[in-house]
C-alpha cells in the first residue's frame, strides 16, 4: 500500500488532483455566474458540471501516464521508477 502511494506522489497524481479541484471549482463559480448573467438555462450548467466531474479521472489517468519536464510532456516509463 505504501509503494502505491509512493508511486502516486512520485508521479504526481496528488498535485494535479488537488489542481483540478481547485480550478474546477473556480471555473464552476465563473461560469454558473455567467450563465446567470446571460440567462441561460439550467441544463447548460448542469452539462457544464458533468463535464468537469467527468474530466476528473481523466485528469488523473494522464497524470499517471506522462510528465511535464523541460523538454515537453514525455510518457513515464517503468524504468524511470526508482
Amino acid at each position: 500500500m505504501s509503494s502505491l502511494l509512493a508511486e502516486l506522489s512520485r508521479r504526481h497524481v496528488f498535485r494535479v488532483a488537488a489542481a483540478y479541484v481547485i480550478v474546477g471549482w473556480v471555473v464552476l463559480q465563473v461560469g454558473t455566474l455567467m450563465f446567470g448573467n446571460f440567462d441561460a438555462p439550467d441544463w447548460v450548467a448542469k452539462v457544464f458540471m458533468a463535464l468537469i466531474f467527468l474530466g476528473f479521472p481523466i485528469a488523473l489517468t494522464i497524470s499517471w501516464a506522462f510528465e511535464l519536464t523541460a523538454d515537453g510532456i514525455k510518457k513515464i516509463s517503468d524504468e524511470h521508477a526508482g
